[in-house]
């Protein structure tokens, strides 16, 4: 029930309302405050309700409207000035005094529309105007009101109406027991604008307090809880007039400028006599259990006075019916939450409740959320659903009085929340955002790019040959940024610049970490087979075990190496399919050096095979194994198929061996063929080129063979990776051009290209990756030949025929070309060495070699040998003579170089014969040895006749001088022989 101290409080909110203190002090008066007299009330007032009839009977009009006029009326202060009634308000009659009970019946509210009307001043009847107050009379107080409440019905649909028949005070009486009905702490309201000119123009006429008519429903008398303090008093409100659009309400005051949840009020000027009495109270009886009837609706309640803190509170006690039961502190908690709600919320709410639009559970759901404090969205869904549409919160709603926002506005907290701190939030999102971009930036954008910039510099100095400025520049990217597809870059540019070991390094830095240690350990688990360790430890990626094993077997020719390597990844997979085929090569290549490994290529290519059948890659490495095995007979199948085939994408490196492969056999047929349709898959082989300029040199196509070599040489000195085979064919290739550059006369040239050709076979051989080649080491047989036919420098020649037959190239030519030297330099048991290592080649035995070997033994003065192949020479050389039937001396050189062979043959046998009669004494020697001289002479003057003449040439021959001394001794003389020999065992003529 509320308290005096309440009622107090309203009563100064009316006065503030009516602006009454600046009123009368305009009128030159000052406000009384009214002292509250004893009332004489029985404590139990519940007495008062005891008769008041059925609250479903629809009240009046009349009775509908407050009787607050009276309150207005008594308080307020009357002019001393007589005046017209329009214009003085007039003396109140008789003060109410000791009364024990008030009422609020239809009579009371009579007056208030004096108080609000436009001058007209309705008056009780039968009363005349009071006069001025008596001196030292208080005012009556609001205790001695006598009151009583309209009824107040809700809607049909409001499941908490009683009903018609059974509804009586006794039932009030139990339903107030329950529900504790206190009013809300009221808030202060901030004074209303003030109007230009006085709203009143006639003085009010003070309502005198009619009696209480018979048979009128009892007042409150019969309500309990209510409890008036003799301390307690009212200060009369004062005159009010709301300026005109301003809203009226007893909820809060509105506040200037801003939309507050009162309801509109139109002019006050404007509203008449019906209009005020058909005002209602609206859902403010509800705190005392009193409803309105069914027929009033919304439209005939004044929305002027709207107390929505009250309405809530209509839930009775009826747990039964299913009706909300709550205690005092719940009906606090639901005020605060209904009064807390935006306007159009909280409206549909009270309506709600007031007219039971839902369902009991859903009503009592919607209470509970009140007092529980539930969120406004959460109440507007649960609204919406019983209503049926949608209810939308206003955005940064909030529900305050004018006082208390302004109270706020000047807290700090305020200031904070609304001036500082979105701009400070503002800075601290834009702070975070640009910190996280920073690091973000820092993290994944800058430190990518400064490795990236730093690795990219490291392959320049590799390119610049600063390799190990190259590998601390890489150590300082990784460090900055990790990224190991790098390893794989620094390694090809290792490769491509030559630098083999660093390139091996930086595969066991990705394979096995970049410390020395731990990559020691490493080799040490692959050379003990311990593949399980490695794998567990390392991890090494796939890509970079196949790439590490393709160096090791075909740049470096580290075949145990790479098998190691692969079996990494034949330990996790057995049928791993680049692994086992990688095995496969490295075996192939491993051949080269062991045949044994041939076996263990086939097996892998075989196991390929049965599992994955005769593919065509699988078939190009079986051609390749074929050619190794020297298999002609699978080579030559294997090869009409894919020839018969055009539509097989061939292997061009493997097609390239199979056209070397039928060169070296001679079968030149499909070579042209073979060779262009692998350059039509890719022109970039080396191989093909240089198997298409053998080819051509075999059909002696010397132009196109110039051409195709000279591709060959750019090809094979830039391919990557160049390995051995590569190098091998390179250097070759250097060897055929040099050849070529000789036959053309271009002897300087040739020694160029022949220098190249023998510093890239001695970097091989000094790296082991190429050893002993007959076909290699030719370059140094040939750059000897331009010294010993060209230059005439037959110790240079000699050097270089050294060096060559060191590094595997030994024909007779090369021997002959050593004893010839050595012949020369009278080094005649090194020239008779070379000579016997000539003959051992049954096609280098010539008339030249048999010449220059009985020669050698005859400077040794093994006079028996020399005689011996000075018998074989003149035996050849009769022979051919004999198979001579026109000798023509002068146009054939091989009849010439028979004449010669014939007649210094006899020379030199009859000089050899001469001697062994000087050392032996035997006679037949002597004359065998006259003879012999005899016929050199007679040959010889034959061959030196004029062709024309036929004339004998004036000098002697060297026979006839020997022939003399024999016959005539003299003591300053020696026999001589022809000393001479051929430069080549192919000359016929020296």
């Amino acid at each position: 029930m509320p308290s005096l101290q309440e009622i107090r409080q309203f009563n100064s909110r009316l006065i503030s309302l009516g602006n009454e203190p600046e009123v009368v002090q305009e009128w030159g008066e000052e406000l009384e405050d009214v002292e509250v007299p004893d009332s004489g009330l029985d404590d139990d007032l519940s007495s008062l309700l005891s008769d008041t009839g059925d609250l479903d009977e629809e009240p009046s009009p009349e009775e509908a409207s407050p009787a607050l006029s009276e309150l207005v009326d008594e308080e307020s202060e009357p002019s001393d000035e007589p005046s017209e009634p329009s214009d003085e308000p007039s003396e109140p009659s008789d003060q109410p005094s000791d009364a024990d009970e008030f009422s609020l019946d239809e009579g009371d509210f009579s007056d208030f529309a004096a108080l609000l009307g436009e001058g007209d001043v309705v008056e009780p009847a039968g009363e005349e105007p009071a006069g001025e107050e008596p001196a030292g009379e208080e005012p009556a107080a609001f205790d001695d009101v006598e009151f009583e409440l309209p009824d107040f019905e809700a809607d049909d649909s409001d499941a908490r109406a009683l009903d018609e028949d059974e509804a009586d005070f006794a039932d009030t009486d139990a339903l107030l027991e329950d529900i504790s009905l206190e009013l809300d702490e009221p808030v202060a309201a901030e004074e209303p604008v003030a109007a230009e000119e006085p709203v009143a123009t006639e003085e009010p006429v003070a309502a005198e307090e009619p009696d209480e008519p018979e048979g009128a429903e009892p007042g409150l008398d019969d309500l309990s809880g209510f409890e008036f303090s003799d301390e307690d008093e009212f200060e009369a409100p004062g005159e009010f007039d709301a300026p005109e659009g301003e809203e009226f309400s007893f909820d809060q005051p509105s506040v200037p400028g801003e939309q507050g949840d009162l309801d509109e009020v139109g002019d006050l000027d404007e509203v008449g006599d019906d209009d005020l009495d058909e005002f209602s109270l609206g859902d403010f009886g509800e705190q005392f259990g009193v409803l309105e009837d069914e027929g009033a609706s919304d439209e005939d309640l004044n929305p002027a006075i709207n107390v929505p803190e009250l309405a809530a509170g209509v839930p009775e006690a009826q747990g039964a019916s299913g009706e909300v039961q709550l205690t005092d502190e719940e009906f606090e908690r639901l005020q605060r939450g209904l009064a807390g709600l935006p306007l159009n919320l909280k409206q549909e709410v009270e309506r709600i409740i007031a007219e039971s639009r839902g369902s009991p559970e859903e009503t009592a759901r919607l209470c509970r959320m009140l007092v529980d404090g539930s969120a406004a969205q959460e109440v507007a869904n649960l609204a919406g659903r019983i209503v049926g549409t949608t209810i939308r919160i206003p955005r940064g709603y909030e529900k305050r009085s004018g006082e208390e926002f302004e109270r706020e506005r000047d807290s700090f907290a305020y200031q904070f929340r609304e001036n500082i701190w979105p701009v400070l939030r503002l800075v601290m999102v834009v702070a975070v955002a640009a910190g996280l971009l920073a690091l973000a930036g820092y993290h994944l954008v800058f430190r990518p790019l400064h490795a990236r910039s730093l690795y990219a510099q490291g392959l320049e100095l590799i390119e610049a040959d600063q390799h190990s400025l190259a590998n601390q520049t890489f150590a300082r990217a990784w460090e900055v940024w990790e990224s190991p597809g790098w390893y794989y870059e620094y390694a090809d540019a290792f490769v491509e610049a030559r630098q083999y070991t660093l390139a091996q390094q930086k595969y066991e830095e990705l394979l096995f970490g970049r410390e020395p240690a731990i990559r020691e350990l490493a080799r040490e688990a692959l050379e003990d087979g311990a593949y399980g360790a490695v794998i567990s430890n390392h991890q090494p990626p796939r890509r970079g075990i196949l790439a590490a094993t393709e160096l090791e077997s075909a740049v470096l020719g580290n075949y145990r190496r790479a098998e190691q390597l692969l079996n990494l990844l034949l330990f996790e997979d057995t049928n791993d399919y680049d692994g086992r085929l990688a095995l496969g090569d490295n075996y192939m290549r491993w051949a080269e050096q062991d045949p044994a490994r041939l076996e263990d290529a086939r097996l892998s290519y075989a196991r390929l095979i049965e599992r994955h059948g005769q593919t065509d890659e699988l078939l190009f490495r079986m051609l390749r194994y074929f050619i190794a095995t020297d298999n002609l007979q699978e080579v030559v199948s294997i090869k009409d198929a894919f020839q018969a085939d055009r539509r097989v994408r061939v292997e061009p490196e493997i097609y390239a061996e199979l056209a070397g492969y039928l060169i070296d056999k001679g079968m030149l047929g499909d070579v042209e063929d073979i060779v262009f349709r692998a350059l039509d898959v890719d022109r970039t082989i080396p191989e093909l080129h240089y198997h298409l300029a053998r080819y051509y040199r075999s059909v002696h196509a010397f132009g196109e063979e110039e051409l195709a070599l000279a591709t060959a040489r750019r090809l094979l000195a830039d391919a990557i990776p160049f390995t051995p085979r590569r190098r091998a064919m390179l250097v070759d290739t250097h060897t055929r051009i040099g050849e070529n550059l000789v036959e053309a006369g271009l002897y300087l040239d040739a020694q160029e290209s022949f220098t190249q050709a023998i510093n890239l076979f001695e970097e091989g051989r000094r790296r082991r990756i190429l050893g002993a080649d007959a076909v290699l080491a030719r370059a140094y047989a040939r750059l000897g030949d331009i010294f010993y036919y060209v230059g005439r420098e037959y110790e240079q020649a000699l050097v270089q025929f050294t060096r060559a037959e060191e590094a595997g190239y030994s024909t007779a030519d090369l021997d002959y070309k050593q004893g010839f030297v050595h012949y020369r330099a009278g080094r005649f048991d090194e020239a008779l060495r070379e000579f016997r290592a000539a003959a051992r080649d049954p096609g280098a035995q010539t008339n030249a070699l048999i010449w220059a070997t009985a020669n050698t033994n005859f400077q040794r003065r093994n006079y028996f040998a020399a005689e011996a192949y000075f018998r074989e020479l003149l035996d050849r050389a009769e022979r051919e003579r004999a198979a001579i039937r026109t000798l023509l001396v002068d146009e054939d050189p091989a009849h010439q170089s028979v004449i010669e062979y014939l007649y210094r043959g006899y020379n030199n046998l009859g000089v050899t014969l001469h001697r062994l009669y000087e050392e032996t004494g035997e006679p037949p020697r002597y004359s065998r040895g006259l003879v012999y001289l005899t016929r050199s002479t007679e040959l010889a003057t034959n061959y030196r006749r004029d062709p024309g003449t036929l004339v004998r040439p004036g000098s002697v021959d060297l026979a006839f001088l020997n022939q003399r001394e024999a016959l005539y001794p003299r003591p300053e003389f020696e026999m001589q022989i022809y000393n001479e020999i051929p430069e080549d065992l192919d000359d016929l003529v020296f």
